[in-house]
């Protein structure tokens, strides 16, 4: 009974990793849904493979998406000019 907790709360995990664009949270999600695999074939709870289907390969084509494109330096998303170590002249406030 314990394994579905601690298999949702690795699941949850690797979403807020994933979220955050770690590529730990893909690889954490993808072994989440092996381990749910397991979980259904020894509990016999077949209903959970349906989960499986739908997180599994969503986890892996995300993963692929996101190596596809390259993962983006912090200081690339910064739109702010006084920020993200920025040393261009800021205009003072008039």
């Amino acid at each position: 009974m314990w394994w579905s907790y601690v298999l949702a709360l690795g699941g949850a995990g690797g979403f807020f990793m994933m979220r955050r664009g770690m590529w730990q949270g893909f690889a954490t999600s993808t072994c989440m849904q092996a381990l749910w695999t397991v979980y259904t074939v020894v509990s016999g709870q077949w209903g959970f493979l349906f989960g499986v289907a739908l997180y599994g390969p969503m986890s892996i084509w995300g993963w692929y998406s996101w190596k596809r494109r390259g993962v983006p330096s912090p200081a690339a998303a910064c739109t702010c000019p006084c920020a993200c170590g920025s040393r261009a002249p800021v205009a003072p406030a008039a």
